[in-house]
């Protein structure tokens, strides 16, 4: 017997509904940043290198008689709170530069040493990071007419791609300490000095640093959570001491006994250390 025509209809709108059916969902993609962009290829004055990528940053070579620089471009997102931090932190510690970039768009601080020779950092809202260094042979105008030709404008003003990164203190932050302070040859590890009382050994460091006073500096902790400048530990680092009562820079030269210059740890201080203070400090 033929089916009626009503029949076929409802059994062909049944068939259709069920293949418009809303697939599976798909995975969520997170987005990507885009690509960083290139650095100059010529800067007047200077003779420029090729550009290499290394670890997600772009650097390039830019030379001149006896000056020899290297500029690294990076990503380093900061929360508005990071951001803040890092500026108040560079203003207490460091000379200041003037940048093409509206101050609350941008920071940067110069690192100088005793015979004038300077390198320059620049941390912009946008959270791209610019590290001019000079490894010694630059001065004040070698770094500025690098900066000048730099498009800081245009990086400033693109938005953050990836929210701030929270960092962790036993991946991130102890096992350079560990490493740096507190090897076999440390001061702070198995076989302090008589004057030294911080342990930077990987299980201990951070009941040792954070909310601890700094016995160097009274009235001031060594890990003040949520404030790089207030953070002792930020300034030995970072040669912000008094000329007498605070003792020397860190690290030491374990051959010498001198404050080792350049530091190996400053990229590590301001990419790492300040952003982990800045974010509370956590035992993550």
């Amino acid at each position: 017997m033929p089916k009626s025509p009503a029949i076929v209809i409802v059994a062909s709108l049944a068939l259709l509904t069920a293949c418009k059916r809303a697939p599976a969902s798909a995975p969520a993609v997170e987005p990507q940043p885009p690509p960083l962009p290139g650095l100059p290829d010529a800067i007047a004055g200077f003779s420029a290198g090729p550009q290499q990528s290394e670890g997600g940053a772009v650097r390039r070579r830019y030379t001149r008689a006896g000056v020899d620089l290297t500029v690294t471009l990076a990503r380093l997102p900061m929360g508005p709170e990071q951001f803040g931090e890092w500026v108040k932190t560079s203003v207490a510690s460091f000379p200041q530069a003037t940048l093409d970039v509206p101050s609350d768009r941008g920071n940067g601080f110069y690192q100088c040493d005793a015979r004038d020779h300077c390198d320059l950092l620049i941390q912009l809202r946008s959270g791209i990071h610019l590290e001019i260094r000079g490894g010694g042979t630059s001065k004040r105008d070698d770094v500025n007419a690098i900066a000048r030709e730099l498009p800081l404008r245009a990086l400033a003003e693109e938005a953050a791609a990836t929210p701030a990164v929270a960092v962790s203190f036993r991946h991130d932050v102890a096992p350079v300490l560990a490493n740096t302070c507190a090897s076999s040859e440390g001061c702070h590890g198995p076989e302090p000095t008589h004057r030294v009382s911080l342990d930077l050994r990987e299980r201990a460091a951070y009941a040792q640093l954070v909310r601890r006073p700094a016995e160097l500096r009274p009235g001031a902790l060594l890990v003040d959570p949520g404030h790089p400048s207030n953070s002792f530990i930020v300034d030995k680092l970072t040669r912000k001491l008094a000329p007498k009562g605070e003792g020397r820079p860190m690290p030491l030269d374990p051959q010498t006994g001198n404050s080792q210059d350049p530091s190996p740890v400053e990229g590590f201080v301001w990419r790492t250390l300040i952003a982990w203070i800045a974010q509370g400090a956590a035992d993550n």
